[in-house]
């Protein structure tokens, strides 16, 4: 059984959020002219990032051995809340990411 250290956990994940920011080419094909969140009274999504043509949908989820498929299924039903033409792009981070580094 792996014990995870909590602070390492969070530090990876702000990390990997920080990453999205300085080099979105590595997780998107485009440099996003406005990142943040996205909710309503349903749902929400963690991150999304966009430009003219383009819109990434990003979900973090913290637990062990995620569906990343289901997941990302998902979040296509909560980006259909958002209303654009831009091409969607659709990203999950999980903790099993920050595990496999280790």
């Amino acid at each position: 059984m792996c014990e995870l250290d909590f602070r390492k956990f969070c530090l990876y994940f702000w990390g990997e959020i920080e990453d999205i920011f300085i080099n979105p080419l590595k997780y998107i094909d485009f440099i996003p002219k406005k990142i943040g969140r996205w909710w309503n009274n349903n749902m929400e999504i963690d991150i999304v990032a966009f430009d003219d043509e383009n819109i990434a949908f990003i979900e973090c989820k913290w637990q062990n051995s995620v569906n990343k498929e289901k997941i990302k299924n998902e979040l296509i039903v909560k980006s259909s809340q958002i209303q654009s033409d831009k091409k969607r792009t659709f990203i999950v981070i999980s903790k099993d990411d920050y595990l496999s580094e280790e």
